[in-house]
């Protein structure tokens, strides 16, 4: 049986493969370093949350934007920056 995929934003996937062309499909449609807002903000910060929780990778904040920052195609690897909020002081925010 495939293995679904929840998102704590309440969105599902009947399996990982569905999950990761959902994902495919927003990067591959958003232009270089160009912040993702809305719903797939809120999809790719869910699962970066729960991918850093799952491995135990410290997360000191929650991400402030995620956007492309490779282009896609034939020998390209897509990938996700992520910002973080920092205080005035420099600390960063922890939420």
């Amino acid at each position: 049986m495939a293995k679904s995929v929840t998102l704590s934003t309440g969105r599902t996937f009947p399996t990982v493969t569905a999950a990761k062309e959902h994902f495919a499909e927003i990067l591959n449609g958003q232009e270089l370093k160009q912040a993702f807002s809305g719903n797939e903000f809120a999809d790719i910060q869910a699962t970066y949350v729960a991918y850093c929780a799952k491995t135990d990778w410290p997360l000191p904040s929650a991400p402030a934007s995620f956007y492309p920052v490779h282009d896609r195609g034939p020998g390209h690897h897509a990938m996700f920056r992520r910002d973080v909020r920092r205080r005035h002081d420099g600390k960063l925010f922890d939420g």
